[in-house]
């Protein structure tokens, strides 16, 4: 049987922060779960990101999408219950994106590339791709041939890498937009919320000139963290204290419900903080009391730079295409031996059949004469099927899907 290939998603480029976060799933395992226990659905691993929510999963019959869309959607109208929010449901429902086999393919390789999101090139997605595949693998969810297809999107990130140098991610972003606000990130007291590999990022970039105080649920994390880098470490209970003596508050963590809400910030403050967790975790009401900044606002430092790396985009997505044809084509060449296999699997039952059935007439064969007469069937059948399997492993890189699936059907057959 055929694998196939299946994407559904919204993405930044649809929907900004508000929206996207509706989507967002909760309890991973019990998604995938769900998604698995679908008829014909064989692996399946969820992405999640400031950037996107995304499914992708392998299965036997692609029309099983319409099941997806509908545990995709639903999870969307939860969310909107819960938070009691007015919406216009159609309009956003509209932006959910269906891709299937080569286009998703494509689609995961340009992700891992960092060319889907808002910091072309970036170096996160990779780490976070990683982290979704690894933890579906673990947990029993991905099939061989999801595997094969996410290690390949993996290997294709780090080539582009290697040979590209886009010098971007979501904090390079938001320090741009900082100066550009006339904010300059030095000399500061910060405070960071989020001891993983987010808040790393952000303090390979300001520990040398700020004084930066970390807290984590987990304290011995940030304690870690904070002895790495220098900073100082708070334990999370006493983060709402810290408040008032700090410039910058730079949240980069999960949470169910927002670590700081409005009235936590004194009036007219001026406070500058960074919300650059997914789902937020910073109560939109405090922009009323501080400076609010969140991946939304960094949106036209992101069209700029899409101008500004064009050549760059181009041989990035060379590259995509070409890889994405050699896998097509390794699993073309896959498909087809599957019917060559079965092909002479079939043969062979064919020709013990037809032995047996001229046995039962001929019962006074000697041992030598049954053996010419085998050696006859299996050179007959050897040289009608050779010629057929030559053509067909020859053509096999040459051959869409939709081909390979009609000599399936014509080369398989039942007794």
């Amino acid at each position: 049987m055929l694998k196939n290939f299946i994407n559904i998603g919204v993405s930044y480029k649809d929907l900004d922060v508000n929206l996207l976060e509706l989507f967002f799933f909760n309890d991973v395992k019990k998604i995938l779960d769900e998604i698995t226990s679908i008829d014909n659905i064989e692996g399946c691993v969820l992405l999640q990101t400031c950037n996107r929510v995304e499914i992708f999963a392998s299965c036997k019959d692609v029309r099983v999408h319409h099941e997806l869309l509908k545990i995709f959607i639903n999870n969307f109208l939860s969310n909107i219950s819960k938070k009691n929010i007015s919406i216009d449901i159609n309009e956003v429902i509209g932006r959910v994106f269906v891709l299937t086999n080569a286009n998703a393919i494509k689609r995961l390789f340009r992700i891992a590339s960092g060319l889907e999101s808002m910091a072309i090139g970036e170096y996160e997605i990779l780490y976070q791709i990683k982290d979704s595949y690894e933890f579906s693998k673990r947990e029993g969810y991905v099939d061989e041939f999801l595997s094969i297809i996410f290690e390949k999107a993996i290997k294709v990130g780090n080539k582009i890498r290697k040979k590209i140098d886009f010098k971007s991610s979501i904090v390079d972003l938001s320090i741009e937009y900082l100066r550009r606000k006339g904010v300059e990130l030095k000399n500061k007291k910060i405070l960071l919320i989020g001891a993983g590999k987010f808040a790393r990022q952000i303090l390979k970039k300001l520990y040398n000139s700020n004084e930066i105080i970390i807290t984590n649920r987990t304290y011995e994390r940030a304690k870690h963290l904070a002895e790495r880098f220098g900073a100082k470490v708070i334990k999370f209970e006493e983060l709402k204290s810290k408040i008032l003596y700090v410039d910058i508050i730079i949240s980069a963590i999960y949470s169910d419900k927002y670590v700081i809400n409005a009235a936590d910030i004194p009036e007219n403050s001026n406070l500058i903080i960074l919300d650059l967790s997914f789902p937020r975790t910073i109560d939109p009401e405090v922009s009323k009391r501080a400076m609010l900044i969140t991946i939304n606002d960094l949106r036209e430092i992101h069209f700029e730079l899409l101008n500004e790396l064009k050549s760059k985009l181009y041989e990035a997505e060379k590259i995509i295409d070409e890889e994405v044809n050699i896998l097509l084509k390794k699993f073309h060449e896959v498909y087809v031996n599957d019917i060559i296999k079965n092909l002479y699997i079939n043969a062979e039952k064919r020709r013990i059949k037809e032995l047996n059935e001229l046995y039962s007439y001929m019962r006074n064969l000697s041992k030598e004469e049954k053996l010419l007469i085998e050696n006859f069937s299996k050179a007959l059948v050897k040289s009608i099927l050779n010629p057929i399997v030559e053509n067909l492993k020859s053509h096999a890189q040459l051959l869409d899907k939709k081909s390979i699936e009609i000599l399936r059907r014509i080369f398989s057959y039942n007794d």
